[in-house]
């Protein structure tokens, strides 16, 4: 057993591979899409609890902004300024299958990982 550690240290810390194994930059990019993808669920659900409120002005993200200025080009600013029903449930299931394959690919990483780390061992 302390040749097989002893040989994935080498793996994992040698300079001949040029791959690297853990690449957090990825799991990093992982996570905070994740995160993303949870605080535009918060926004939208807001949003929607909030329609029928007076005054109240949506909280939107830049590329929901750019959606709608591409979808009412001439009053863009009126409809940013209300909450659109139809508009924000397409929101909340776009984002949520977004989230659900952000979370499946993150789980399958771990995974491979964890088979790197016990050598394909369960």
């Amino acid at each position: 057993m302390r040749i097989h550690c002893l040989l994935l240290f080498f793996l994992l810390t040698s300079p001949i591979f040029s791959v690297d194994v853990l690449d957090e930059k990825t799991m990093k990019n992982m996570e905070e899409a994740i995160k993303l993808s949870g605080k535009k669920h918060a926004a939208y659900s807001y949003n929607v609890a909030n329609a029928n409120t007076p005054g109240f002005k949506p909280i939107l993200f830049e590329d929901d902004i750019q959606e709608i200025q591409a979808m009412f080009p001439d009053n863009a600013s009126h409809y940013t300024n209300k909450v659109m029903i139809d508009h924000m449930a397409a929101k909340i299931v776009e984002n949520n299958s977004k989230r659900s394959g952000y979370v499946a690919l993150y789980k399958k990483r771990l995974e491979n990982l964890r088979m790197v780390a016990t050598l394909g061992k369960k």
